[in-house]
């Protein structure tokens, strides 16, 4: 999948000039990784920007007692390694890890040549400005929402993140890491996983899950 099959699922892309995009295509490595392996980590020396093509990858920081922090699943048609981006100190590197939890693919752009091609163009700046609020507006009010939520509800945003929504998916991390993930307990995520499955939310086979619509009008 090249880029232009991401612009076209992608509004970000879709509305970037004529000239900045075909600049970019040229700009741009490829790269792919396994699942399990780090798209970058947490304080290593910054080297730019990536935009993921496919595949599902967990934004996380490790705190001072070891344990993981998940900041945000990413998924296809988002950059990640943005923040570092705009850092003018000596010692740059990334503030956290990113890991692929599904195989997949990214575009690549170094660092100063990602700023070059956004500093030749005004509309593309801020355009670049509105996606970096947008996700940083979204990471809040996900914190926010999930501390609030019922187990439940957490798991099946997270299933939705993931692309259950849209097609049979394989849980891309054990329930222990998962739960750390959505702040409660493994016993919590299976417990929620049986009553989601018992209520026709989510059907499961062979390891894998599907998020099913239901419809909750009752009739008359």
């Amino acid at each position: 999948m090249g880029l232009r099959a991401t612009e076209a699922r992608n509004d970000f892309w879709a509305a970037l000039p004529t000239a900045v995009a075909a600049e970019l295509r040229m700009a741009c490595g490829k790269v792919q990784f396994t699942k399990g392996e780090a798209v970058f980590r947490e304080q290593e020396p910054y080297r730019g920007v990536f935009l993921l093509e496919s595949g599902c990858y967990q934004w996380h920081m490790t705190g001072e007692d070891g344990t993981e922090g998940v900041i945000k699943i990413y998924g296809p048609g988002e950059l990640a390694g943005v923040p570092p981006l705009f850092d003018t100190s000596n010692d740059v590197r990334y503030i956290a890890t990113l890991t692929a939890l599904q195989p997949g693919r990214a575009l690549f752009w170094p660092a100063q040549r990602f700023l070059r091609v956004l500093q030749k163009d005004p509309e593309w700046m801020f355009i670049f400005s509105g996606y970096v609020m947008r996700t940083l507006k979204e990471v809040a009010i996900s914190k926010a929402t999930n501390s609030s939520l019922p187990v439940k509800s957490r798991l099946e945003n997270y299933l939705h993140q993931i692309g259950a929504r849209a097609d049979w998916v394989a849980l891309p991390m054990r329930k222990h890491q998962i739960a750390r993930a959505l702040n409660t307990s493994a016993e919590s995520i299976s417990r929620a996983l049986a009553c989601m499955l018992k209520e026709g939310r989510l059907r499961e086979s062979d390891g894998r899950y599907l998020l099913v619509k239901v419809n909750t009008t009752k009739a008359n």
